[in-house]
């Protein structure tokens, strides 16, 4: 994941530094409360943090891929999963996004790297 980064994000951070400080903040960054309303609803404040939600999973190269699961369900995973690091068994879990909310988030992180791909 490291190497995947922007520079200038990268610099500040090594291996355990990026374990036991960044990550499980991260998580909660990717975590976001939406209203599970289309995103022509969006109030302009949910629309604000929608594209600082994309611009951080573009800085730390983070996404969600849709995979199939063992029970053949459909699901959008992080890539790289950094949800996985930061779970532990005696901790509670973390408010998990819906299918809708990681899809929608999946898309304007896919149109936004499309754009920053045409536009470099």
């Amino acid at each position: 994941m490291s190497l995947d980064m922007l520079p200038s994000l990268r610099r500040g951070f090594n291996g355990q530094a990026m374990a036991t400080e960044l990550l499980p903040c991260l998580v909660q960054i990717l975590s976001p409360n939406f209203r599970p309303v289309g995103v022509q609803l969006f109030s302009q404040q949910e629309k604000r943090q929608l594209t600082d939600l994309v611009d951080s999973m573009i800085s730390y190269n983070v996404t969600y891929h849709q995979s199939r699961g063992e029970d053949g369900q459909y699901r959008y995973v992080l890539d790289p999963n950094v949800e996985l690091l930061t779970s532990f068994p005696d901790i509670p879990q973390r408010r998990q996004l819906t299918y809708a909310t990681k899809q929608l988030i999946a898309r304007e992180v896919s149109t936004t790297h499309t754009h920053i791909d045409t536009h470099t």
